[in-house]
Formats: structure tokens, sequence, C-alpha cells
């Protein structure tokens, strides 16, 4: 089951991007309101189902901090998914399984059958799966450093809350675990928005596009739930590899759907970059 959930998961993490495409809010309000839809659907299903999880504990306080990791590590995401894609990004965004899985596999000691050897050619394939949608001289988007380095730098804030979320689940929390992350992420996005923008200002014309932000956080609401439930089943270096075939399935959604790379004339690279992406969660999997 613990393999079901991660599948699950990595295909709420390829949605939950989608919406982004279809609207033109700054990342960081996009974000806030994620986050707003994450912290109430939480509350609703902690008072549902989680009543038997304590309110308060230490380990709580680690998922805050979690949540804000993961409001900067979204809107880096989401302005790499501006520039350059909801494809590519979610490419370069892929590099945070071997983060999250290189932390788990050090510091919560799931190391032991660990081949080092293994895990670096994951990491090369993985890298060389981003590189293949590099495309220079696609019309529709100029790959820039920029955009690049913005998207790696997002990989490695979602890896540390990939490991983060781990930590907490071995303590025996899930529901209430959703209930503090969101928090640290609204309050996050909250203080963001202050210091920027100086007020939150709503407007009866981005009515659309907050809904489809919130709708964003009822994805990543049950992406981030069945994560943990795959964390409770299987090692955490081994589930959160396997959920980063959300890269394959969004990579997918953006050529068929968003026609944001040109499938008939690079097919090769698609496939190859698929290829690759598919080689290195293989061997992140067996490679423990």
């Amino acid at each position: 089951m613990g393999y079901l959930y991660a599948i699950l998961s990595s295909l709420f993490f390829a949605f939950y991007a989608v919406p982004k495409k279809r609207v033109k809010l700054k990342p960081n309000i996009y974000v806030f309101f994620m986050g707003i839809s994450c912290f109430l659907v939480s509350l609703s299903l902690y008072l549902l189902f989680g009543l038997n999880e304590v309110v308060f504990d230490k380990w709580l306080l680690l998922s805050i901090g979690g949540g804000v990791i993961w409001f900067i590590a979204s809107v880096l995401f989401f302005i790499s998914v501006d520039k350059m894609g909801v494809a590519r990004a979610s490419e370069f965004k892929s590099l945070q399984g071997p983060i999250g899985s290189l932390l788990m596999l050090i510091i919560l000691s799931e190391y032991i059958s660990l081949n080092i050897y293994l895990l670096l050619l994951a990491i090369i394939f993985i890298f060389l799966s981003a590189m293949t949608l590099v495309i220079k001289d696609d019309s529709n988007y100029k790959m820039q450093l920029k955009s690049i380095i913005t998207a790696v730098l997002a990989a490695l804030f979602y890896g540390l809350t990939g490991f983060i979320r781990k930590v907490v689940t071995i303590q025996g929390f899930v529901y209430i675990q959703q209930v503090y992350t969101s928090i640290g992420l609204v309050l996050a996005a909250f203080i963001f928005l202050i210091i920027k923008d100086k007020k939150v200002i709503l407007k009866k014309e981005e009515k659309r596009s907050y809904l489809l932000a919130m709708l964003s956080g009822l994805f990543y609401y049950f992406a981030s739930y069945f994560m943990l439930l795959s964390y409770k089943k299987i090692e955490g270096s081994i589930a959160f590899p396997i959920i980063q075939l959300n890269s394959v399935w969004a990579g997918i959604i953006g050529v068929l759907i968003f026609k944001e790379i040109d499938y008939k004339k690079y097919y090769k690279r698609l496939l190859l970059g698929l290829l690759f992406a598919i080689l290195g969660i293989t061997l992140l999997v067996i490679c423990n």
C-alpha cells in the first residue's frame, strides 16, 4: 500500500500546479490562497478523522517551520512555472527527490542498505531528464539561467520539507500535521504580503483566480496526505523518490494540454527525458 500511496501522491502533486497556468496572480498571492484552502481542508478532516491525535506536541512546531519553507519553495516553483511552463519547471523540481532522500538516508539512518553508486547515478539521470527540456530555440519559452536556478532552489526547499514531514510522521502525526503545516504556510504568505505589498487587497475581478488557487490548495492537501500515508508504510527514502513521478505526469500535461513544447518536433527529446526520469526514479528506489 505504501507504494500505491506514493503513486497517488505523485498524481496530485502533478495536478496542483496546473491551475496556475490559468491565472495571472503573482506567485506569492497565489500561494497565500492555496494556504488558506489547505488550512480549511486540513482542519475539517482533522475534526472528522484525526481527533485521536494530540492537538499540541513539540514535534508539531517543526511542521510550522516546514510550512514556512514550503511557502518559499512554492513561490520559487510558481515563478519558474510562469517563466518555463509546467513541464520544464516540474522536471527541475524533481531534483528534490535525491535531496530529500539523502537527508532521510543520512539523518534518519535509512542508509544501512544504501548503494551510493546507484544513488549518484540516479541523480545524474534526473538531472539529464531536466536538461532534455532545455530547448533554446523554442519560440514559446526562452530558457534562461535565472529561471533554471529558481526551479533548482525550489527543489532544494521542497526536499527539506519532504524530510521534515517524514520526521513528524514518525512521531505518529498525520491529520494534525497537515493543520500545523498549513498554518505555517498561511502565516508566512500573509507576513510576506504585508511586508512586500503593505496590505492585502482582494479584487472582485480576480475571484476566479482566487478560486483556482484554492483548488490548487485542495490538490496539494491530498498530495501531502497520501505522501504521509506512504511514509507510514515504507521508508521515506523510497517513498519520496517514487513521488517524483509527478514530474513525468506534469511533463505530459505541459506538452499535451498546454502545448508548451512542440512534441512533433521534439518528440525524441521528450521520450529521452521520460526515459531518464523513469531510470532515475527506479534507481532511487532500488539503491536502498
